[in-house]
């Protein structure tokens, strides 16, 4: 929708505009007639449309705002644009101008509420007559929200709440110095039962401790985080894979793809160990002798 915006003559008198340069007073006049300013002054606007609009580089926009925030005249914070004097020539005595401000500023990020108004209580500028959101006057948002934030603050220091402390989950570590065979039977059978809701057979639970047991190369602490992991997960196991067989077979295949990779790194050692020693043995033999030992 188009507005009109009534530019009054006097304006090219002003001393502060006469002595702004032709880009200056270009840039001035844009703030106040742009497609995108309104009745408050106090509005959203990139640089880049600026830029677009008026053929201006954005280094010099971002120098003249430097000016005009200087000069207390026109301000450029967080991309919004406010003309500090803007409302002053608005005819606030009519209720739908009056209306019209009102809900341009209500519609305001808290942020810019607060710095414009900072601007105006500093240079005395008549606002009390409009309010915000039919609530409060506007010289008095910033005190009404420090109060509230006051308040917020005093509760939470009256209301302490404990953080919860997260303990490990049950049977994550056992300390197989000094576990015994009836310790081991005892853990695995809570285990499941804790994680899995099973009663082991004799035959399930035998298979679990060798695994934790008599698995070659693989610590027991090892072997043991593989069982309580598959414990873990069991809940998220398809309905026809919930049961000891498939678990078992789990961390078994883990456990062998562990023994897999420990005999590919011990083989590259091996490997490089016979290349360094091989190095070693060429590295000493004399091929000068050798050379004259096949002349003569």
């Amino acid at each position: 929708m188009t507005k009109e915006r009534i530019i009054n003559t006097k304006f090219w008198d002003d001393p502060y505009i006469t002595d702004l340069d032709p880009t200056e007073k270009l840039i001035y006049i844009y703030l106040l007639t742009n497609p995108l300013s309104n009745i408050a002054g106090i509005y959203e606007l990139l640089i880049k449309r600026i830029a677009s609009d008026t053929g201006i580089d954005k280094e010099m926009i971002l120098k003249i705002f430097e000016r005009f925030e200087r000069d207390n005249k026109i301000y450029y914070k967080n991309n919004f644009v406010f003309v500090r004097n803007f409302i002053k020539h608005q005819r606030i005595s009519n209720p739908k101008i009056k209306r019209g401000i009102e809900n341009v500023f209500n519609a305001l990020p808290l942020e810019i509420r607060d710095f414009c108004h900072s601007k105006w209580a500093i240079y005395g500028y008549p606002m009390d007559s409009l309010r915000i959101g039919n609530v409060y006057p506007i010289h008095s948002i910033s005190q009404v929200k420090r109060r509230e934030v006051k308040v917020r603050e005093e509760k939470r220091r009256e209301v302490k709440v404990k953080e919860p402390e997260i303990e490990p989950l049950p049977f994550t570590f056992l300390n197989f110095s000094s576990f015994t065979l009836p310790d081991l039977q005892k853990a695995i059978t809570e285990a499941v039962e804790y994680y899995c809701n099973i009663n082991l057979t004799a035959s399930e639970l035998t298979r679990l401790i060798n695994i934790v047991t008599k698995t070659k190369q693989v610590k027991k602490e090892t072997a043991w985080n593989y069982v309580v992991t598959e414990l873990q997960n069991f809940s998220q196991y398809p309905e026809d894979k919930k049961n000891m067989k498939y678990l078992c077979a789990k961390i078994e295949g883990k456990i062998n793809d562990q023994l897999t990779k420990l005999r590919e790194i011990k083989t590259k050692k091996e490997k490089q160990e016979r290349i360094t020693e091989n190095s070693e043995i060429a590295e000493k033999i004399d091929f000068s002798e050798i050379v004259k030992s096949l002349s003569v």
